[in-house]
């Protein structure tokens, strides 16, 4: 990793991604780094320490589980930012970040801004709607990359108020799913006793 100290290089990138307007603080102290493919992000600026905006490049974030398998999600281009979840929670990120090709990031130290950040309602929208975003496209790509029951067992426990499932027409529209195949997984997970139907079209998790 590399710190750019040339301010006009610094304002280019401020101004491609318009990063100033996100805020109402003037004068943050923003630092321009470059990396290079291979080196991990968090090893450098740590997503706890500093609230980085990719401005130009590529990268993937990875996660490691207790069993030492990779899990790799696909990888991320163009404008984003980086920091925001672990801003929101206060933790560490379980996630690790490779870069894949060379890459710009725009950071702000969070040893002196973070108070200041907290109260700046221009940022903290900003945060909210980048979350939603995520979690939005997170919950696509879970959909998309289990198997029908594995979706319908997941919509039900993490999206279905108490792991109750309410109207199966607008369940198979969430889901990307014809009615029909809905509720013939449904069906099956009834017959196995990992769901019980109690009532037209509502379905509720067993409790284990």
């Amino acid at each position: 990793m590399k710190q750019i100290k040339d301010p006009q290089l610094l304002e280019k990138h401020l101004a491609k991604h318009g990063i100033r307007e996100l805020f109402s603080i003037p004068d943050l102290p923003f630092q321009l780094y470059r990396m290079e493919k291979g080196e991990f992000l968090n090893n450098e600026l740590d997503p706890k320490e500093y609230f980085t905006f990719v401005t130009d490049g590529a990268y993937q974030i990875m996660n490691i589980d207790d069993a030492g398998k990779i899990y790799r999600y696909p990888e991320s281009r163009g404008f984003n930012c980086l920091g925001d979840l672990e801003f929101a929670t206060g933790e560490y990120s379980p996630y690790l970040i490779e870069i894949v090709r060379t890459s710009y990031f725009v950071s702000i130290p969070l040893r002196n801004a973070e108070e200041k950040l907290r109260n700046d309602p221009k940022f903290l929208s900003y945060i909210i709607q980048n979350l939603g975003r995520k979690l939005q496209r997170s919950q696509r790509e879970m959909l998309e990359n289990q198997s029908g029951s594995e979706r319908v067992l997941a919509y039900m426990e993490n999206v279905c108020p108490n792991g109750i499932l309410k109207g199966t027409e607008k369940a198979a529209v969430a889901l990307r799913m014809s009615r029909r195949q809905l509720q013939r997984i449904l069906k099956q997970q009834c017959d196995k006793g990992i769901i019980k139907k109690t009532g037209r079209g509502t379905y509720r998790l067993r409790e284990e």
